[in-house]
């Protein structure tokens, strides 16, 4: 379902552009019209009848978690909603329009990345990360297109699969295999109950993946459920030959990237902080070659019947 242009959406909002689309909702620009402030307009798209009550639940999910933040590095929630649509509830998020920001899956396939930048950038992700966590909150989607890139800024977008951590215990909350094959976490694609280290280990993969072009957990279209748990119980590559990637960088995310994740960092700041010392200590005159190393979306689809939320 694709929203016409100038189509005004539930009395407050008049639609402008389609920005982007994904399996499960489109995003708009959109206007407030109460005070013509520019908008970015999520719309989950209609499901079937059984799937309905899943998708109110994302969005539920997604509305409450962003009420909670504040954050520099977290998109701003501004108001959100439902609209009755010949039987079909359509909901739908409202946030701040980023101007001019790109998704780091597109950006990176575009340009080459410092890694320097790259390195600050996963570091401001981890920063968010850990906002959500002292609220009690795993995002469980950190990846490439869950980012915007707005003037050397990352921001993390699309809570639509974040789970409360159960403050009683030392895991969380178990959702089923959700998330994205090539970033999730082993535990998470099991269906195992996740916690802040299920994050860290996304925020590891992006970093490999902005490092190296590779995913960390590399498997292709059509694998299933089973092939994307291999992939991420194995240890993360050794890519030192590369000439920005050393020893003491290639064991920071080997570590985020342990698949136990009782040895993952304790912490998302401490992956913060690790990183953030990491760059301390190379010469501030040191200037590394810009990355050229092929990325792609680092998104696969699985095999037909095995579908993560």
């Amino acid at each position: 379902m694709i929203m016409q242009d100038d189509t005004i959406w539930d009395g407050r909002y008049r639609l402008e552009e389609r920005l982007g689309e994904g399996a499960a909702s489109q995003v708009y620009r959109a206007r407030q019209l109460a005070d013509d402030r520019p908008v970015a307009l999520k719309l989950y798209k209609p499901r079937p009848g059984f799937q309905q009550p899943r998708q109110t639940r994302a969005f539920c999910r997604e509305v409450l978690a962003l009420g909670e933040l504040s954050h520099p590095n977290v998109v701003k929630l501004l108001g959100s909603g439902s609209v009755d649509a010949d039987g079909l509830e359509l909901h739908y998020v409202v946030t701040e329009l980023l101007e001019g920001a790109r998704p780091l899956d597109r950006l990176a396939r575009i340009d080459a990345l410092p890694p320097r930048w790259a390195i600050e950038r996963v570091i401001e992700l981890a920063d968010a990360a850990a906002s959500a966590h002292a609220q009690g909150l795993v995002h469980r989607d950190i990846k490439p297109a869950n980012v915007l890139i707005q003037r050397d800024r990352a921001v993390l977008i699309d809570f639509s699969l974040v789970s409360e951590i159960d403050p009683n215990g030392l895991l969380g909350s178990s959702h089923g295999a959700q998330g994205t094959p090539t970033f999730a976490a082993p535990e998470q694609l099991a269906g195992l109950p996740v916690n802040e280290a299920t994050d860290i280990y996304s925020l590891g993969g992006l970093l490999l993946w902005l490092l190296t072009g590779r995913a960390p957990n590399p498997v292709r279209p059509g694998c299933t459920l089973d092939d994307a748990i291999e992939a991420a119980l194995m240890p993360a590559p050794d890519v030192r030959s590369l000439p920005h990637i050393d020893r003491e960088l290639q064991a920071i995310y080997d570590r985020a990237l342990d698949a136990d994740l009782t040895r993952r960092w304790p912490s998302a700041l401490a992956l913060s902080d690790a990183l953030t010392d990491y760059l301390a200590q190379r010469d501030s005159a040191d200037t590394w070659r810009l990355i050229s190393v092929g990325h792609d979306g680092g998104e696969v689809p699985l095999a037909s019947g095995e579908q993560l939320e």
